[in-house]
């Protein structure tokens, strides 16, 4: 099942038809196991969350798909057109709400740009979530298996939803996938962005390309031995993701609870 977190190799051809299946049936069968209805989408103008809107306009039809828009100061405009562009041909509800007045006197008691960026992504959460509880819905995550594996995300904050459609389909097969769901060009192929700072990549911030990092993520998932990925990809990539797997892995489950 394309949704789950699986296992598959380097070579393996990735389907979009039947990921895009895949995804469609995992989210109508969590909302009618949840019994709700509407999907609350945080819509960036990006590649992760256009792909999930389609997806779940696809599954849950375009009337229960709630894109919405959360722009601040370092959001590029671009991102809004794009956003609004996509929510147009979907024919999905679309919001904005602008988060810089809140943003704005924050900023003065956040000593650092990460602490600041990581605040700005909870907001961001705090208001989907409070928006999916007034429609009785839920949110609906963007996040894909790269961000994940790697840790690239905020806990509680992009990290934290109700499901996940893409998590278990590489940054790089989401490019595929958007191109099957005929999301527009410009926006699959735009630089990976959380846009929570001005000048912010995905990749400037991780030191690798995407390529890079899901073949070799592939080859972990696999079961390729260090030594193999190395001498494929070089030492210092290798050692970079597996350091940022391990440092990030307490991301991915809940905390820990005392048993007294």
């Amino acid at each position: 099942m394309a949704c789950g977190w699986q296992l598959r190799a380097d070579t393996m051809v990735f389907q979009p038809k039947a990921a895009a299946k895949s995804a469609e049936q995992f989210i109508s069968g969590y909302f009618q196991c949840a019994k709700k209805k509407k999907a609350i989408i945080g819509l960036s103008g990006g590649l992760d969350s256009a792909a999930t809107a389609a997806l779940c306009a696809r599954a849950l039809g375009a009337k229960n798909t709630i894109c919405i828009l959360l722009p601040s100061a370092s959001t590029p405009n671009i991102d809004i057109f794009d956003a609004q562009l996509l929510a147009k041909r979907l024919k999905v509800g679309c919001r904005t709400i602008p988060l810089g007045g809140i943003l704005r006197p924050a900023s003065s008691i956040l000593a650092s740009r990460l602490s600041y960026a990581n605040f700005s992504a909870r907001l961001r959460m705090a208001v989907l979530y409070s928006i999916a509880q007034e429609e009785n819905g839920l949110v609906v995550g963007t996040g894909d298996k790269s961000e994940f594996l790697l840790g690239y995300f905020t806990k509680y904050g992009d990290g934290g939803a109700d499901l996940f459609p893409l998590g278990g389909i590489y940054k790089t097969e989401v490019r595929s996938l958007a191109r099957h769901l005929r999301i527009p060009p410009q926006i699959i192929k735009k630089p990976s962005s959380p846009a929570l700072y001005p000048g912010q990549t995905a990749e400037g911030e991780l030191g690798f390309a995407y390529e890079t990092a899901d073949r070799v993520l592939a080859g972990i998932e696999s079961g390729e031995s260090k030594a193999s990925l190395c001498k494929r990809f070089g030492t210092k990539t290798v050692a970079a993701i597996l350091s940022r797997m391990e440092e990030n892995r307490h991301k991915l489950f809940p905390a820990p609870i005392c048993r007294i």
